[in-house]
């Protein structure tokens, strides 16, 4: 991940989710928050 896109976790648009495990597995899902610009984002590629 781009250090330019940490702003969107910081906004809570997307949420890292970090497992306890080795390696480290880290996943990045859209909160409620980000799912709601969904449509606006796709619109805006129009």
């Amino acid at each position: 991940m781009c250090f330019g896109h940490w702003w969107k976790v910081e906004d809570e648009i997307v949420v890292r989710k970090k497992y306890p495990q080795v390696p480290t597995k880290v996943e990045y899902l859209l909160s409620e928050e980000g799912l709601s610009i969904v449509p606006i984002v796709n619109f805006s590629k129009l």
